[in-house]
């Protein structure tokens, strides 16, 4: 049965305002597919969506906190 989980992780403000966004959110998302296949021995793992946090918009903090939606069986 096929149920939607979360992961989070989180970045440098510092090095994603240096213009490598989106390069760093695919390899973290990778890699937590990768994390989730080899630890949890999910057999079926599908990327869906990754959010930002509204609160590590804030310009007071140190980094940017994702929030990543996986459907797995």
């Amino acid at each position: 049965m096929r149920q939607t989980i979360t992961a989070s992780f989180r970045l440098s403000k510092e090095l994603m305002d240096k213009g490598q966004n989106s390069g760093c959110i695919r390899r973290m998302i990778r890699n937590i597919h990768e994390e989730l296949r080899e630890q949890q021995g999910y057999i079926y793992i599908e990327y869906h969506d990754h959010r930002i946090d509204e609160n590590s918009t804030h310009p007071d903090a140190e980094h940017y906190e994702y929030t990543i939606y996986f459907q797995v069986e």
